[in-house]
């Protein structure tokens, strides 16, 4: 309920949709993590969304879910992978 009442005192701040939205998009993602334990092909792209999401927030927390992704991803793809170059080059 805050964050709507944030939107109508700043309803021209871009920034502040952004932020809302991944928001939602971390905790939704966060949830699914837990539903689809099984599907390794899921577990490695909800970890990766993640990363990129905690991108320019937390880079630390978003390496880490890089190297859960790069870690489930192995189990799922061939080593020559695109999806393995841009994890590298995030965690370099």
């Amino acid at each position: 309920m805050q964050n709507l009442i944030l939107i109508e005192i700043y309803p021209t701040n871009c920034k502040l949709y952004k932020g809302l939205a991944d928001y939602y998009l971390i905790d939704f993602y966060k949830s699914q993590l837990t539903i689809y334990k099984e599907n390794k092909k899921i577990q490695g792209n909800l970890n990766f969304y993640l990363g990129n999401l905690y991108l320019e927030t937390d880079k630390k927390l978003a390496k880490k879910y890089f190297r859960n992704a790069k870690k489930v991803f192995k189990k799922v793809y061939e080593k020559d992978h695109d999806v393995f170059r841009v994890i590298d080059s995030v965690l370099e």
